[in-house]
This record gives C-alpha cells, structure tokens and sequence, in this order.
C-alpha cells in the first residue's frame, strides 16, 4: 500500500500546476462571463426603456386622433418616431431575439403604419425596388448597370401629403439576390 500510495502523492505533484492553471483560467473566464452578464443585462434594460418610450407615444398618439377638427399637427414627431422605430425594430431583427418578439415588432410596426396612413405620412423603407432619386438618396455610387435596385435601407424617407420631406438613405446594388432580400422582406413584409 505505501507504495501506491507514493505513486498517487508523485501524479498529484505532478498535476498540482496544470490544475492551478486551470483555476487560474475559471476565475478569468468567471469574470469575462459576469461582464458579460452585466452588459447583456443593461442592454435589455434599454431595450425595455425604449419600448416602453415608443408604446407611450403610439398611445398618446391614438388617444389624441379623435380629439377634434383641429387643424393636425407637422409630422415631424411622427416621423422621428417612425425612425427610432425603424432602428429598434432593425437592431433586434440582428440581435439574438427571439420570434415572439419579432411578431409583437411587427404587430406594432403595422399599428405605427396605421397612424402615419391616418396623419397623409408614408414611410419609405422597402427594399428590393427600383431605385429612384426622387425617394431615395444613394450611400454609396450606383453600381454598373442601367437599374441599380435598393439593396438595404439604413434610414427611412417619408412623404407627406404627396411631397418627399426626406428622402430614404439606401444602399444600392445592381441586382438583387434573393438572400439580401429575405431578412428585410420578413422584416417588412414587402
């Protein structure tokens, strides 16, 4: 027995650094996956917050429709809403979030349309069209071709009754693949 007994106490020496290594590289990665708690967690927060923001205004905007014959409002807090709308609704559509949530963004997108249909304001965020100067400002040159198509929309355009107030910042491509196309058309339905 002393002898197999002084074998393990040798393999035990002989494992005491590696398995203080290993420690060492636990308590790193304890640490890196804490921060990373905490960053995931203050961007869910902000993610609520801003959520929250958006459903506030669709409700006081939907409570102040019927208010009266008073002459409406410039679309201008409509549309920066539809804006911040679209940034959310494309930055979660990139994110890990799952498909509950991405049909709740399009249930609520569908009511943002409908209050910007009521208020004579269009937004102009499709992709996969025709590009047009008139609706639509290029990021980058057009590529060669006689039809460059809008490949991705960074920023939404409006038109209000029936005047470009801003055109849609796209970026442009000279066909369209069926793959650039389907993550926007989930997204929007277009």
């Amino acid at each position: 027995m002393a002898f197999a007994d002084s074998i393990r106490k040798w393999f035990w020496k002989g494992s005491e650094p590696l398995l203080d290594e290993l420690f060492e590289h636990d308590e790193k990665m304890a640490a890196e996956l804490a921060e990373l708690k905490k960053l995931v967690r203050r961007q869910g927060i902000q993610q609520e917050s801003l959520v929250r923001e958006i459903s506030a205004k669709l409700d006081t905007l939907a409570a102040t429709d019927g208010m009266g014959d008073e002459e409406p409002e410039s679309p201008n807090s409509l549309m920066a809403l539809a804006e911040s709308y679209f940034h959310l609704e494309t930055a979660l559509a990139h994110s890990d979030t799952g498909s509950e949530i991405l049909e709740a963004l399009a249930i609520i997108r569908e009511k943002l349309d409908d209050v910007c249909l009521e208020a004579e304001l269009e937004v102009i965020r499709e992709c996969g069209v025709s590009f047009d100067s008139r609706i639509h400002e290029a990021l980058d040159r057009a590529p060669d071709g006689e039809h460059p198509v809008v490949r991705s929309v960074t920023a939404p355009g409006f038109i209000h009754n029936g005047r470009v107030v801003k055109a849609a910042r796209v970026i442009l491509a000279e066909h369209i693949n069926r793959s650039d196309t389907s993550e926007s058309e989930e997204l929007y339905g277009e």
